[in-house]
């Protein structure tokens, strides 16, 4: 189950607005924001993005864990988003009521189709490698689950052609 939260945001990127949270439980919210060159834009879960767009995050952590932001294709390929390395591991983060912002962007692809994000948790450390088959799993589950030992939040988003 997700809910959305609305609150206001830090500034991301130049012009970016107030926006909706996914929540995924106590332990790790994720915000997504999106800049499509022009302007920047929280964008809730169903949202159109378009290859070349620019993606940040911002995530809540709830309680002291191990957190990483991951993405699928509809093709299965997975990515790190946050951190963006091969093969990253998660980073350890401490309970905070402050969200903390990925210090980089991704770039959205040509790959035609939709885009899933997931942001993390686990009372465990993990690497992006221990996760493939469970955030594969989750994309086709109903409702979507987690490795044992770690929750998530999905965001899903509409990816169109210029």
């Amino acid at each position: 189950v997700i809910f959305l939260v609305v609150r206001s945001q830090t500034e991301l990127f130049v012009g970016a607005a107030p926006g909706i949270r996914a929540r995924g439980g106590a332990a790790v919210d994720l915000t997504v924001h999106v800049h499509d060159g022009r302007e920047s834009r929280v964008v809730a879960p169903g949202a159109v993005v378009r290859p070349g767009d620019k993606a940040r995050f911002e995530v809540l952590v709830g309680k002291p864990g191990f957190v990483m932001v991951v993405g699928m294709d509809d093709r299965g390929e997975h990515y790190a988003c946050w951190p963006q390395e091969d093969n990253p591991a998660a980073m350890k983060m401490d309970a905070s009521d402050k969200p903390v912002v990925s210090p980089t962007a991704i770039e959205f692809d040509e790959t035609p189709g939709d885009e899933h994000l997931f942001a993390l948790w686990c009372d465990h450390p993990f690497m992006l490698s221990d996760l493939a088959p469970s955030v594969t799993a989750s994309v086709f589950a109903a409702p979507a689950t987690a490795p044992v030992g770690c929750t998530m939040t999905r965001v899903d988003l509409r990816k169109v052609g210029r």
